[in-house]
């Protein structure tokens, strides 16, 4: 239903090379992790992340602060499925961050390889995948995801507002929160002039 090509290819220097980075960037701020590291070309340092969140939990043993380490592959444009071979050596980058915890964020299925690898990372460190399943699900189900769903994916937002919006309720445009409310992150050192490198709302 959602059209992953609408983000342009990361691999292309078009100028919006990262732009599935900022994607990620402000869906997962609207999950309300908080954003420690912000994407930015070519500063990762060689450890491959590109960007690092936190995410608060609170319990009966009070509150628990995990610190995620965040890898984003967005290969729907090859129809290829995410590799081990396009994800290595995700402890030891995980570590070099001094991170608990690892999220993949993928525009495509995972390999067989590199879910073999995840899942005996469990036992190590906090494991989560975001691929174009789950990511799906969360921006049509929830509301506040509105601006997010309509300002990366405008084509898919249409057709999905057309034929299904209409019979939810979830996307009655006097339910959406103004633009800067909905996609602005948890930082505090968050900077308005700079927060979206060129890329104006739509």
């Amino acid at each position: 239903m959602i059209d992953f090509k609408e983000i342009p290819e990361a691999h292309k220097a078009t100028g919006n090379q990262d732009r599935f980075e900022f994607f990620a960037r402000d869906f997962l701020a609207e999950l309300s992790y908080e954003i420690i590291e912000e994407p930015n070309r070519g500063s990762d340092g060689g450890t491959g992340a590109d960007m690092v969140v936190e995410e608060k939990r609170v319990g009966p043993g009070g509150e628990t602060k995990i610190r995620w380490f965040v890898s984003c592959k967005h290969k729907a444009h090859s129809n290829k499925s995410v590799s081990q071979a396009d994800d290595p050596n995700i402890m030891d980058r995980v570590s070099a961050k001094a991170c608990n915890g690892f999220i993949g964020f993928y525009s495509s299925v995972i390999s067989t390889g590199l879910s073999t690898v995840l899942d005996g990372l469990r036992t190590k460190i906090e494991v989560f995948t975001y691929c174009p399943n789950n990511i799906e699900s969360i921006l049509t189900k929830r509301a506040e995801m509105a601006n997010v769903f309509a300002r990366y994916f405008p084509k898919s937002y249409q057709s999905w507002k057309e034929t299904c919006g209409a019979n939810t309720g979830l996307f009655d445009p006097t339910l959406i929160p103004s633009f800067t409310q909905i996609t602005k992150p948890q930082n505090k050192n968050f900077n308005a002039d700079k927060f979206y490198d060129g890329f104006p709302p739509t």
